[in-house]
């Protein structure tokens, strides 16, 4: 998942854009085509989760024409964590969600109807890409998801357990935020 977020703190104004992870990109002497495979060859070029996340920002920037000062980058097992600790997230499903990639270990099953999430299973439904307009329907569910960790972190039970929460990213982000 690639996200913009620009924060004006006069206004309190949030934009968050989603950008597709099949975003066509090109690198001079590189056959690199989508921005999504840009993290994994910078990465194993470089062996650097700094390297590879700046490569991303760097190519966002031009695509946007804007520019970025921080980034952040939680690995998978961060994220499911961070869903746990705060106590899961509740999604209406709006339709029957099946995916099985045993490759590479993914398997989605979901019915239409309400579910309340753990880290594990909000992971699959964030990373749920077929349908009818692949990327896009997973942008808006990404957008949706977002919108229910928002309101669920602004809880008192879930503030009260910041410490914890803290703790969980510390250890599984990357950025360069100080």
């Amino acid at each position: 998942v690639i996200i913009f977020l620009s924060y004006n703190p006069r206004t309190r104004f949030l934009d968050v854009i989603s950008i597709p992870r099949d975003t066509r990109i090109s690198l001079k002497g590189v056959a690199i085509r989508r921005i999504t495979q840009l993290y994994a060859y910078t990465y194993k070029k470089t062996k650097s989760h700094k390297a590879a996340a700046d490569s991303v920002r760097n190519k966002i920037q031009e695509l946007l024409g804007v520019d970025i000062p921080y980034y952040a980058q939680i690995d998978y097992n961060g994220f499911k964590n961070f869903i746990d600790v705060i106590g899961g997230v509740k999604i209406k499903v709006n339709y029957p969600m099946d995916y099985d990639d045993n490759w590479g270990n993914l398997h989605i099953h979901f019915s239409t109807g309400v579910h309340f999430l753990n880290g594990q299973k909000a992971l699959e439904y964030i990373r749920y890409r077929k349908g009818d307009r692949g990327d896009l329907d997973r942008i808006l569910r990404q957008q949706s998801f977002i919108r229910e960790i928002m309101n669920k972190v602004k809880k008192p039970n879930v503030i009260i357990g910041f410490p914890k929460i803290a703790k969980i990213l510390y250890r599984n982000i990357h950025t360069n935020i100080s």
